[in-house]
């Protein structure tokens, strides 16, 4: 695991009903908006959802989409 998963981030297992830990560090919120950083081993999958007043944006520093 990187060193950004090793610095305090909150382990979610099986995210929105997905596969494997997914490790979040929250870093700036307001209201609906937010910054954050994501760390998620090989294989694991964020589960569907939907967002109907927001969107997402990846920045992928290590590996790719299997």
């Amino acid at each position: 695991m990187g060193l950004l998963c090793a610095l305090g981030m909150k382990a979610t297992p099986n995210l929105r009903g997905g596969e494997g830990t997914v490790y979040c560090s929250e870093d700036f919120k307001v209201g609906n908006a937010v910054v954050s950083c994501m760390c998620l081993q090989p294989g694991t999958i964020i589960g569907k959802h939907l967002h109907e007043d927001n969107e997402e944006v990846y920045i992928v520093l290590e590996g790719g989409k299997a």
